[in-house]
């Protein structure tokens, strides 16, 4: 079950990393603020500290 749990985290980590490339790619296109960009850093931050 550990095993389980742990490749979960890992898997949910990858996601975050990809989804905080497709974010930044966004701001350098100015599709997202940097305001926008800051505060979905935060939630990543705060999401992959729980």
């Amino acid at each position: 079950m550990d095993r389980e749990v742990d490749d979960i985290k890992f898997e949910l980590k990858s996601l975050c990393e990809e989804f905080m490339d497709i974010l930044s790619k966004m701001k350098e296109k100015n599709i997202i603020s940097e305001e926008e960009y800051k505060e979905y850093s935060s939630k990543k931050i705060e999401f992959l500290q729980n």
